[in-house]
């Protein structure tokens, strides 16, 4: 079942859509999503999207709302060279890649997937780099090492693994020292 935008603008001119809980398994379901070339905000949240595609052709997205899907992987986003805010929570994924073209990133979201490594954020290295948030709370790293990964972000000033009233954490918060280690792999 396609879902048809109905908007008193024209595809071109519409900034922010909202597709909530709307029951989307593909992104193919959104008529006319490709024409929409001057959408700042596309929020698919809790719908049963399992890929990441058609959106190439969004370059202007700033930000992209993909949490309580079930995406397994990132993928698609190549073309997004605006995007600044990635949010895939609660999805199914367990390994961070297909970030290397989206070099305005600011805000990247991962919290409460099954993520162990976080190598793939090298990917994003470099004095380009504009990641300043990285939420991973709620995933499965463990060792004290991954964390040496968040070394190259000059501009990191939050990161989250845990929650502060307790619950999901990532099990090397349960190490000792824990935070030092953190504070010392960023400031390198």
């Amino acid at each position: 079942m396609a879902h048809e935008i109905r908007s008193d603008t024209s595809p071109r001119q519409r900034r922010h859509l909202h597709l909530i809980d709307s029951g989307l398994n593909s992104l193919f379901q959104i008529k006319d999503l490709a024409q929409l070339t001057n959408l700042r905000s596309l929020n698919l949240h809790c719908n049963d999207i399992g890929k990441i595609v058609n959106l190439d052709r969004l370059s202007n997205l700033i930000e992209l709302d993909l949490s309580s899907n079930r995406i397994e992987r990132i993928e698609g986003l190549n073309g997004l060279r605006s995007l600044k805010v990635l949010n895939l929570a609660c999805n199914k994924r367990s390994a961070i890649e297909g970030l290397s073209k989206v070099r305005n990133l600011e805000r990247l979201i991962l919290a409460f997937n099954r993520i162990s490594s976080l190598d793939g954020l090298r990917q994003l290295y470099g004095s380009d780099s504009r990641l300043q948030f990285v939420d991973l709370r709620g995933n499965g790293i463990e060792r004290l090492d991954e964390i040496d990964a968040l070394g190259g972000f000059q501009r990191l000033s939050e990161l989250l693994l845990s929650k502060p009233t307790g619950g999901a954490n990532n099990p090397i918060c349960q190490l000792p020292d824990y935070r030092q280690k953190v504070f010392q792999s960023i400031a390198a």
